[in-house]
């Protein structure tokens, strides 16, 4: 299904991020993955569905993808544990090894961790729609706390969507998600991402911020934690 999707059939897949500024295509005729690794298809699905919590401007974000497709080359070749958990509004939520990207771009200093909501990467996967944390912070060489407030020469960004739509159904661009949560990035926030183990390949965190939703400005609240591994070829990792 997905598979024939992204790899045998070829198709061409556009998104525009909110603000317009990028685009992904995958051209016909020019398969990403093996038509037959149903995995590494489904982890490019993923990440396509997941890459529009990320703004940023095009020139940026093509290292980005650079970055994404390698990992792709690497992802079944390590079996290393990682792990992401939260506490969203009261209610636990969870990714799970196959559900998690850490994607670290030396070009620009920074590093993004996406996780979906468990079991989504499986094949088939459950039924619903899959939820997604998105952080995205400087990118750090030691143990480090970084804070969401503005001013802050170390500010990352938090975003959780609470999903509502299947980026495959024709009806996708008119359906709105449940909720688009975000952190504003204000002068005095409190909120933190804190690395607490950054080694090698690895990278492990806590945070804890209030979201607040894109449409309705409703606030929440969010604590977690995520054991990361960078899965890039010919990556250096964080140090």
């Amino acid at each position: 299904m997905i598979s024939r999707c992204l790899a045998s059939r070829h198709e061409r897949f556009d998104r525009l991020s909110a603000n317009g500024a990028w685009h992904i295509v995958l051209s016909p005729g020019r398969a990403l993955v093996n038509p037959c690794d149903t995995q590494l298809s489904l982890t490019l699905f993923r990440i396509i569905m997941n890459l529009r919590l990320i703004k940023t401007s095009a020139p940026a974000l093509g290292g980005l993808i650079a970055a994404l497709i390698a990992t792709l080359g690497f992802a079944s070749g390590v079996h290393a544990q990682q792990s992401f958990s939260a506490i969203v509004d009261g209610t636990p939520w969870e990714s799970d090894n196959a559900g998690i990207n850490v994607i670290p771009v030396p070009m620009r200093g920074t590093v993004t961790i996406i996780a979906t909501s468990k079991a989504f990467s499986a094949y088939p996967p459950p039924k619903g729609f899959p939820d997604s944390f998105s952080i995205v912070c400087p990118m750090p060489k030691k143990p480090e706390r970084m804070t969401t407030a503005r001013g802050s020469s170390e500010v990352c960004r938090v975003s959780f969507t609470k999903s509502a739509r299947n980026i495959m159904s024709p009806d996708w661009a008119k359906t709105k998600n449940e909720g688009e949560f975000v952190t504003l990035g204000r002068a005095g926030d409190k909120g933190y991402v804190n690395f607490t183990k950054v080694s090698g390949k690895t990278i492990e965190g806590e945070f804890s911020v209030e979201l607040t939703e894109e449409t309705t400005k409703k606030k929440i609240a969010v604590n977690g934690k995520f054991v990361g591994i960078d899965r890039q070829v010919g990556s250096n990792g964080f140090n």
